[in-house]
């Protein structure tokens, strides 16, 4: 059976000789249904709370989800980038490679030039004259010049290649 505070507001009791005070009755009565009042209202409150505690936690899930999803793709993304940088340190490096090998035959083929030269002013020297006393053509000079530059431009490039960070360069320049 249920009673609601109103229904206990108006229940009158019979009056009996020898029977309870009924200002007293009424009083507790009234306490009674006030207090039945306080109750129902917290619980409808309690009731809400806990409806909207539900839509917050599907809320959260939502956003839990699609951090889940961001996190994912940003690993994915690194990965990615990753190895783009792994194929441009390697193109990189390729590529010095082959600008190396260029000057290095470069560098050699000046160096057989410089050494017929010096055989030819060997030849061409007067008798009795110290070999390497013929002064070298001044282009010859300016080669060797260049030379020098681009093999220090070549090794300064080097050692501050990816590679290099990884246990040094792969190749040393002759000098």
């Amino acid at each position: 059976m249920s009673i609601t505070p109103a229904e206990l507001r108006h229940l009158r009791f019979s009056q009996a000789r020898k029977g309870y005070d009924t200002d007293e009755v009424d009083r507790a009565l009234e306490r009674v249904a006030d207090s039945i009042e306080d109750l129902l209202h917290e619980r409808h409150e309690l009731l809400e709370r806990i409806g909207q505690l539900e839509a917050d936690v599907e809320r959260y899930r939502a956003v839990e989800a699609t951090l889940n999803e961001t996190l994912t793709l940003a690993e994915k993304a690194a990965e990615e980038l990753r190895a783009d940088a792994r194929a441009e340190a390697d193109r990189i490096v390729a590529e010095a490679n082959a600008q190396l090998t260029a000057v290095q035959q470069a560098a050699s083929t000046v160096q057989a030039r410089a050494e017929a030269a010096s055989a030819e002013a060997a030849i061409g020297a007067p008798t009795g004259a110290p070999t390497g006393s013929a002064l070298p053509d001044p282009a010859f000079i300016e080669l060797l010049g260049e030379t020098r530059a681009i093999r220090s431009l070549l090794q300064a490039l080097l050692t501050s290649s990816p590679a290099a960070g990884e246990g040094g360069s792969p190749f040393t320049l002759r000098q």
